[in-house]
């Protein structure tokens, strides 16, 4: 009987200890993103400046007539594991409408580094996409014919 009574007993606090955890978990506000410090935080003028030698003409989103009908550029930030700050960086440039005969879009892919108070380009990586019947249909490094 005394077993039995314990039993109980240990089960009741263990579903109010699940029961508290889950409201705390359900009514605490979600966490908000670090500050990113000022003097690192990449914008999108940087990203084209470091990559100016490298861009047919820049990034212009409604496209270059006669070079590309658009152009997308998304990056990504990330923190170092161990200080917590900004240290790298995944940009993909993408020039779509191509006004090429076999190669419909290209993307330059590149990492880039923060290292001693400046951003540095550590690899690039330019692949292409094929116009209908002219190759691959996804972005690959492999030319098209």
């Amino acid at each position: 009987m005394k077993q039995n009574t314990f039993i109980k007993i240990a089960v009741g606090v263990v579903v109010l200890i699940l029961i508290i955890a889950g409201l705390v978990i359900f009514t605490s506000k979600p966490s908000e993103a670090p500050e990113m410090p000022a003097g690192q935080k990449l914008t999108e003028e940087q990203v084209l400046s470091l990559l100016e030698n490298d861009l047919p003409g820049g990034c212009v989103p409604d496209g270059v007539e006669g070079e590309y009908s658009s152009c997308e550029l998304v990056f990504e930030e990330g923190l170092d594991m161990f200080t917590g700050e900004i240290s790298w960086a995944s940009v993909f440039i993408t020039y779509d409408g191509l006004y090429d005969d076999s190669v419909r879009a290209s993307r330059i892919e590149a990492n880039l580094i923060y290292r001693d108070s400046k951003w540095l380009v550590n690899s690039i990586t330019e692949t292409h996409q094929c116009q209908q019947g002219r190759g691959h249909q996804d972005f690959s490094e492999e030319l098209c014919v």
